[in-house]
């Protein structure tokens, strides 16, 4: 139908313990405050193949601070080292180190 990313398994009960902003909103929490259109195309087009995770509410386009997280991370190669970070922690946890 449309070319937002529609997060898979999305029900009213989940939307309840996320906390949705609209894509101008989410620009205000972006350091450099990005022009309110920024979201929008990151929302439809994506980059380099990540693409944000949105829903359409009440006609206005909104996504959640933890859908914006995981866009930056992907975006910004952070998944791969927060999934190390945590390997490491696990391994060090076990040997008692931590």
């Amino acid at each position: 139908m449309g070319k937002f990313a529609i997060p898979e398994q999305v029900t009213s009960a989940s939307i309840i313990y996320e906390d949705l902003i609209t894509l101008k909103d989410a620009c205000k929490l972006l350091p450099g405050r990005p022009h309110q259109n920024t979201p929008r195309r990151w929302a439809s087009s994506g980059v380099g193949g990540a693409v944000l995770k949105s829903l359409k509410v009440g006609g206005r386009r909104c996504t959640t601070i933890h859908w914006l997280n995981e866009f930056l991370a992907e975006i910004n190669g952070g998944k791969q080292r927060n999934i190390k970070h945590l390997e490491a922690e696990v391994k060090l946890d076990a040997m008692d180190i931590i």
